[in-house]
């Protein structure tokens, strides 16, 4: 008899599994406010120039993100508008602006991200650890 009605408790286990919420059920963590951090990054000329990223989340809706970036370029206050979303059960993130984008993960008030530009102007990628302020 128990032999017959393992296959049956086996089958049972899948179904509930699949009818089980998914990673993102769960309230989102709050990442809105400042996150500086400072990072180089390699130049296609072959040289580096080291920077200080601001990440400035703004808004929240759930998993939706939205704000800007500032940095440091030639000497000049450079801004960015950003877009995004939290992936794996808000433990990640991934933002989006015009040339590139940011992916990685959070640590309550510890951001770490690699930003990838692979346009033809400037392409680089980098990694930088950001603070919450």
């Amino acid at each position: 008899m128990r032999l017959a009605t393992l296959p049956a408790l086996a089958a049972t286990a899948v179904i509930l599994a699949a009818c089980s919420p998914g990673p993102s059920s769960g309230t989102p963590p709050d990442v809105v406010g400042t996150w500086v951090g400072t990072y180089s990054f390699a130049l296609a000329d072959g040289s580096a120039n080291p920077s200080t990223e601001t990440l400035v989340i703004t808004r929240q809706e759930d998993g939706l993100l939205w704000g800007y970036e500032e940095w440091q370029e030639a000497g000049k206050q450079m801004r960015d508008p950003l877009t995004g979303t939290l992936v794996d059960d808000g433990t990640g993130i991934v933002l989006t602006e015009p040339a590139g984008f940011y992916r990685g993960t959070i640590d309550g008030d510890t951001m770490t991200v690699v930003f990838t530009r692979v346009d033809a102007e400037q392409h680089t990628a980098f990694e930088v650890v950001l603070t919450r302020q």
